[in-house]
């Protein structure tokens, strides 16, 4: 019998390349960064000025801390509703800098805060800790990259 089809979120396509399993496993096999979605949010600053690039890379930065300590709290109270709310935020900031893996950790956290099963969020929450470290160690590598352009 199939007991995992219902709580891995059958409804939604998961794209992560490489893992023959869905549900609460870490998509870490993917690159943290989608190259794609940041050379689009460069070229919309302009190649030749990565200012536009950085604040939004920063912004990211800042913002993530926050989504990430609401995430926690909200599973440390048990709090479904607030999970919700907080992880949808932060799955599209993730989406925006190209944080797919993030992303899809995040929409599984706020599945869960939609139907009120918390019993394996702080599991995947683990995973979110993890992918959002590499996803911070690779923006740093992007920032330096794109400060080195500025005049």
């Amino acid at each position: 019998t199939r007991h995992h089809e219902d709580e891995a979120g059958s409804h939604q396509p998961d794209h992560r390349e490489a893992s023959p399993r869905s549900g609460t496993s870490a998509p870490d096999l993917s690159p943290p960064l989608d190259s794609a979605i940041l050379a689009d949010l460069r070229r919309l600053g302009g190649d030749e000025d990565p200012v536009f690039f950085i604040s939004v890379i920063e912004q990211f930065c800042q913002d993530s801390v926050t989504h990430m300590d609401g995430i926690n709290l909200a599973i440390r109270e048990n709090k479904g509703d607030a999970l919700s709310k907080v992880a949808h935020a932060f799955k599209g900031c993730s989406r925006t800098i190209g944080a797919k893996p993030l992303a899809e950790l995040a929409f599984q956290l706020e599945q869960m805060g939609q139907t009120q099963n918390l019993e394996k969020a702080r599991t995947i929450f683990l995973s979110l800790q993890s992918e959002f470290e590499r996803v911070h160690a690779a923006l740093q590598d992007e920032l330096k990259q794109s400060s080195a352009t500025l005049p």
